[in-house]
């Protein structure tokens, strides 16, 4: 059983606000906090410029009369102005000055004391792809096998040699408004979730991404200054998009409104979950308690993780790494000692897989493992490391063992960890 659940509120020492949880056999896998104020990434604003820094080939632009943003210069080869215009510059011009007012795409939200930052390499997501004008190429998930990536990239290029034989949109004045002509087509980034997907399917939501990009874009140079031409999903639909179709069991809230967005959400996009969502409500358990979410989210901060055989793991991070450490503790097994530390290793593995996913754990993790003397053994635990490892839904590579027995592993950053709320 995987269900999604989402809470309303959460009160603890640790985190007071909106989660969701990911719950696999009995077990929380993976936390989600929301933040109070709402993520501006992926947004798309009518933004003036305020200044340009050449000595660090930078603008600040001014998205609100609050907010200002970043943008790189390098960027600027395919900015849509608001008022229509394509600028060619001069030699040694920026195309960029003070006083435009040009269209950009938060890229990343404003973080300890760094303004947020933006970009004209416009993105539009959807559940199998992700269309970018950051260059032309198809990009295809890594975790997916050989074969099924080569049969994407198949169905894909077809879709864009279609498309470069059409127009973008079926507005005729679209490609010399914005530049989005026949010769400048995105490029595309097939995800994990697009492994099951038909090539209908994928035609279907290309078709779809491509409208809505060259409609946003095409309104937005008729919008007055610091709009909001285009808003992405919520982070709370957003997170239900991007699991693998199938994947869940049941979606349950304790949110009213939520449960109506979700509800919306599901019957529009994804028909068969919707039959999957339910509304908690009882008001003496609280959905928080049923799934024991404060007990999960407060062992992120535990250093020490006992294991079912009694052995423990200690997990510690710093600057440059995470260290796990596996130690065999109350263990008492009757066997002999070689068979000892594989079994414990084999817990400790399955356990690491999970805490990774659960802290949001990411870059390089070194697992001291208990030392074996035998090589199948150890070539055992890494199998089994791997397929466990395999079921994170981010990027993670098992990159070897060393000579002292030390497990490498990196994962990719996609948020911030939890120890981080």
């Amino acid at each position: 059983m995987t269900r999604m659940i989402y809470i309303d509120k959460i009160e603890s020492p640790r985190y007071t606000g909106r989660l969701a949880c990911l719950e696999q056999d009995g077990k929380i896998m993976e936390l989600y906090p929301f933040p109070e104020s709402r993520s501006k990434v992926g947004n798309i604003y009518v933004a003036k410029v305020e200044d340009i820094l050449e000595n660090i080939q930078g603008a600040f632009l001014r998205i609100s009369d609050q907010e200002k943003v970043y943008f790189p210069l390098k960027e600027s080869h395919r900015l849509i102005y608001a008022d229509g215009s394509r600028r060619t510059p001069s030699a040694g011009e920026s195309r960029l000055r003070p006083g435009d007012t040009v269209l950009v795409q938060i890229l990343r939200d404003a973080m300890k004391g760094k303004l947020a930052a933006a970009t004209s390499d416009y993105s539009f997501s959807g559940s199998y792809l992700v269309l970018t004008w950051s260059d032309s190429s198809i990009g295809v998930s890594a975790k997916l096998s050989p074969d099924i990536r080569k049969r994407l990239k198949a169905w894909v290029s077809e879709l864009q040699a279609s498309s470069a034989s059409e127009t973008v949109s079926d507005s005729p004045d679209l490609p010399d408004v914005t530049g989005l002509t026949k010769a400048d087509l995105p490029g595309v980034i097939v995800r994990t979730n697009a492994a099951f997907a038909t090539q209908d399917e994928l035609r279907q939501e290309y078709d779809h991404l491509m409208k809505t990009a060259a409609r946003v874009l095409e309104q937005g140079i008729h919008r007055t200054l610091y709009s909001c031409v285009y808003q992405p999903l919520s982070e709370e639909l957003r997170l239900l998009r991007d699991i693998k179709k199938g994947r869940l069991d049941e979606i349950v809230t304790d949110s009213p409104l939520l449960y109506s967005l979700l509800q919306d959400f599901l019957s529009a996009e994804e028909g068969l979950l919707a039959a999957r969502l339910r509304l908690y409500d009882d008001t003496l358990l609280p959905l928080s308690k049923v799934y024991r979410a404060e007990a999960a989210l407060e062992e992120c901060f535990l250093e020490r993780i006992w294991l079912p055989c009694g052995g423990f793991l200690v997990i510690q991070q710093t600057e440059a790494f995470t260290s796990i450490d596996v130690n065999s503790g109350k263990y008492k097994g009757k066997k002999n000692a070689q068979d000892a530390y594989l079994k414990i290793n084999l817990e400790a593995a399955r356990e690491i897989a999970r805490q990774l996913r659960l802290r949001n754990l990411s870059g390089i993790i070194l697992v001291d493992c208990i030392n074996m003397k035998d090589s199948a053994d150890r070539a055992v635990l890494l199998d089994r490391f791997r397929s466990y490892l395999g079921q994170d839904p981010v990027a993670v590579t098992l990159v070897d063992m060393t000579p002292l027995q030390i497990v490498e592993i990196t994962r990719q950053k996609v948020r911030a960890p939890v120890t981080e709320l």
